[in-house]
């Protein structure tokens, strides 16, 4: 049997772009790496708003049975108190319901977050060939 080689030839053109002048900041390695230290214990401060809104929803329940359930004839500060826990209920629900609403949303409304300030952190480490 005998053994026969193939030649190949592979060729591609590459046209290198050279890049344009830009300013940039020299920044010693020990100072990268303490700016990383900082942003990685960087906490998101959890959010208040389901927090808030919860006891808002907690309230707006207790003065929904208190509505159903107290005599028609209680009166408090000169008016009847299903009146004041009606008016309750209402404002506790609409502003319990936005704050669930507003912290659903929160997530998204943060742009910059730390896992992002991270990446690009890495980002600019692999353009400028270190780690």
């Amino acid at each position: 049997m005998s053994e026969q080689r193939a030649s190949f030839n592979v060729s591609r053109d590459y046209e290198v772009v050279r890049p344009g002048i830009e300013r940039a900041y020299v920044v010693p390695i020990s100072d990268w790496d303490n700016l990383r230290k900082k942003v990685d214990r960087v906490e998101s401060g959890g959010s208040m708003f389901h927090t808030i809104g919860a006891v808002l929803l907690g309230i707006a329940g207790t003065a929904f049975f208190g509505a159903l359930l107290l005599p028609e004839t209680a009166v408090q500060f000169g008016v009847p108190t299903r009146v004041l826990c009606w008016a309750l209920f209402t404002v506790t629900l609409i502003s319990g319901l936005l704050c669930l609403y507003f912290a659903s949303r929160q997530p998204k409304m943060v742009a910059n977050c730390k896992e992002d300030v991270l990446s690009e952190m890495d980002r600019v480490e692999k353009h400028q060939g270190g780690g």
